[in-house]
């Protein structure tokens, strides 16, 4: 009929009009806004910014979405529909594609929260990501002793400096990571390799392995092994690799501070 021909040409010319300028979509029929081959042009002129103004129903939709990311990049999530932003399954997709730190930047603030609470899902980042998975961690995870000793475990004693306050300032993580770390933990004098790497890096101002072997008196021995890793921190603040939170003094790192702060922490 004639009025089918004339919506016809009208869906004809915005699409004329949105392959000239893509903001036209903004303001372009439903028919056109969800036109999957449109838009996907659309959001190509655009580097991915027409994204927003795809129908609600492109917008939600998965396997769209996922194409458009593959091609333009993990940003045009921005411009999906929240139920995908809240979808673990599309967004765990979507990090076998980038990196599971950009692809949380996009995702729903709930659904953030429950993987960062995710026991399972932070582990499994572990050996690809070493203990920069652990900033995914919640605090509850950080606070947990198996979960610490666990990412230990995988990644060195370098995940020691993600747990809670609450679990360093004590003794039984440090024994219990100590003889997780090497079995010669437990032997006086024989520093365990992973350790020893560690400190052999320290370079000018290392202190002696001896150092760091704690006898509490009550039978208890046992390699300290947040001083090494402590002090393997402040020795990457001073030469510039590393930006250094705390225990600093006058806006700069200090030794000797650090080995105060342990010797009371362990004393």
């Amino acid at each position: 009929s004639s009025d089918d021909d004339d919506d016809d040409g009208d869906v004809g010319r915005w699409s004329e009009r949105v392959l000239q300028d893509w903001v036209a979509l903004e303001h372009a029929p439903e028919e056109c806004r969800n036109d999957p081959d449109l838009v996907t042009e659309a959001i190509r002129l655009s580097a991915g910014e027409a994204m927003r103004f795809a129908s609600e129903a492109l917008r939600a939709d998965a396997d769209f979405v996922l194409g458009a990311a593959q091609e333009m990049g993990v940003g045009i999530v921005e411009g999906a529909a929240s139920s995908l932003r809240g979808d673990r399954e599309f967004m765990l997709s979507l990090a076998e594609m980038y990196p599971i730190v950009e692809v949380l930047e996009y995702a729903s603030e709930e659904l953030r929260g429950s993987l960062s609470a995710d026991r399972a899902f932070i582990l499994r980042l572990l050996p690809s990501m070493g203990t920069a998975a652990l900033d995914l961690a919640s605090e509850d995870l950080r606070n947990d002793a198996s979960f610490v000793l666990k990412a230990v475990a995988v990644t060195g004693p370098l995940a020691l400096e993600h747990a809670s306050s609450e679990l360093r300032a004590g003794t039984a993580l440090m024994i219990a990571a100590a003889r997780q770390v090497s079995s010669a933990a437990s032997k006086t004098g024989v520093m365990p390799k992973m350790l020893a790497d560690l400190l052999a890096q320290i370079g000018d101002g290392q202190v002696p392995e001896s150092e760091y072997w704690v006898d509490n008196g009550k039978g208890v021995s046992f390699w300290d092994v947040e001083g090494v890793v402590s002090d393997y921190q402040v020795s990457l603040a001073r030469r510039g690799a590393l930006e250094l939170r705390e225990l600093v003094e006058g806006g700069e790192p200090n030794h000797s501070l650090i080995l105060v702060h342990r010797s009371r922490r362990l004393g």
